[in-house]
């Protein structure tokens, strides 16, 4: 996945550093933050380098080339990398309420930190979707998902069905009952997965058929990573243009593979709702 717009460069000049994230010897805060943040985010970023994300919270240049921070699906078939995303996004989620409070002077944190956080925030939940399709029964016999991050073409991931399953599905004569071709633990993954990357709800057509519900509909996650990027592109806008416009692209690519999980589970016999946005 490449951004498409000259305006990367200007995204990533623009983009401070997030309050906090570097060690100290003191219990200093800098403006714009709270111990309780500095210590979350210091968290965080223990948890993906736990899970072998190479990107850091204190080091934005590292987004001059975003295609390198999406990692392969081999990567991610780890289930203590898929406990590591979700404390990484818990703790996320404390830094960023606590910069979002206010003081008498305003809304502690600054634009561009808060932009930043929900930045990353998107990507953790495009990793623990991934992560939850790899990590269900027998993903290598079931599901196919190609890593594409320098393919203009595609989105960074391409989520498909294997030959076999698709044959279980191609001789099943009621189509409301395609989504038993997959196991428990696979129609769960593929709803928590639409839920992670859009909030929609996903579910089978035949109503008999469990799980119903996504799993991921609980703390530590509020929203999803389309959600948290386009907040990134909106605070992003209120005072640069061109960043807003650049992250805009970016949310284009994310929308790929949404829109690619949506095609493919509504063809394996679910209700796919997207969120009011």
């Amino acid at each position: 996945m490449t951004l498409k717009s000259g305006a990367l460069t200007v995204f990533v000049l623009w983009c401070v550093f997030l309050p906090g994230c570097s060690e100290r010897e003191e219990p200093t805060v800098a403006p714009g933050s709270t111990l309780t943040a500095d210590d979350a985010l210091r968290k965080a970023e223990a948890e993906l380098a736990a899970a072998g994300i190479s990107f850091s919270l204190d080091e934005p240049g590292a987004l001059m080339n975003p295609e390198d921070l999406i990692p392969a699906p081999v990567d991610l078939e780890d289930a203590e990398k898929q406990l590591n995303f979700e404390e990484a996004i818990a703790q996320l989620n404390i830094a960023l309420a606590e910069i979002e409070g206010r003081d008498e002077a305003g809304v502690i944190g600054s634009v561009s930190d808060r932009a930043l956080i929900h930045f990353h925030l998107g990507f953790m939940y495009c990793f623990d979707a991934v992560s939850r399709l790899l990590l269900s029964d027998n993903p290598q016999e079931t599901f196919v998902i190609e890593h594409n991050p320098n393919d203009l073409d595609n989105p960074w991931y391409n989520f498909d069905i294997s030959p076999d399953t698709q044959a279980e599905l191609n001789a099943t004569e009621d189509p409301l009952e395609y989504p038993l071709a997959f196991t428990f633990e696979e129609r769960q993954a593929i709803i928590d997965a639409a839920d992670l990357l859009d909030d929609a709800a996903l579910k089978p057509k035949e109503p008999n058929i469990q799980p119903q519900f996504s799993s991921v509909d609980r703390q530590p996650y509020t929203g999803s990573a389309i959600w948290h990027f386009q907040k990134a592109a909106s605070l992003f806008g209120q005072y640069e243009s061109e960043v807003m416009d650049a992250l805009n692209t970016f949310n284009e690519e994310l929308e790929g593979m949404r829109a690619l999980l949506q095609a493919h589970a509504e063809e394996w016999g679910f209700i796919y709702t997207p969120p009011v946005r």
